[in-house]
């Protein structure tokens, strides 16, 4: 039962000093309250420990040599934890059709995956923006091509997607593709 009871003091202090209202407050501080609760050093380690770990999710920028530099304020992908967000990525460079755009879209989307610890078939959603939505099926065709083989085969999860007709893209694409997929962070 004193167990129970100890391991609830640890449950409450965990919840309360990761409120919003005192989650910046200074470490001495935290550790002086923890100590007048009559909380062990094993335990308040353990609720330090706690604490770091619910609000350890750093941002990182994911840059990769194969794909282009971004042409604005914004990085190329970004992580956190388990989840890697790319930005839009164009294949003007090379293409000049759709389906060609399509295909460096992939190459460059892959690469930056790579970067971010990832991999197409970790990629969750994607998202592609098209300047003309006849060019919907040429699109879809060199996406697909892209995936592999296992795009055609029953029962594989493939990503979710959205495919949207704009007014414009930069730098005159016809087509932008951007993800959102899981990966394996780096040590």
């Amino acid at each position: 039962a004193i167990m129970a009871l100890r391991q609830a003091l640890v449950e409450r202090a965990v919840r309360f000093l990761s409120n919003a209202n005192v989650k910046d407050t200074p470490l001495e501080e935290k550790v002086t309250f923890l100590q007048k609760k009559g909380l062990s050093e094993a335990e308040i380690d353990e609720v330090l420990r706690r604490i770091q770990q619910k609000g350890a999710k750093a941002l990182e920028a994911i840059f990769a040599a194969e794909a282009p530099k971004p042409a604005g304020a914004y990085s190329p992908a970004v992580a956190c934890g388990d989840w890697l967000f790319v930005s839009g990525v164009i294949g003007v460079d090379g293409a000049s059709d759709a389906a060609g755009q399509t295909a460096r879209c992939m190459q460059q989307l892959k690469a930056v995956l790579e970067a971010g610890g990832s991999s197409l078939k970790d990629v969750l959603k994607t998202t592609i923006l098209l300047r003309n939505i006849e060019d919907y099926d040429a699109v879809n065709a060199a996406y697909e091509r892209a995936l592999g083989s296992e795009a055609t085969a029953d029962k594989v999860v493939l990503p979710a997607r959205s495919c949207f007709a704009v007014a414009a893209l930069p730098k005159g694409a016809l087509v932008e593709i951007e993800a959102i997929a899981h990966r394996v962070p780096k040590e």
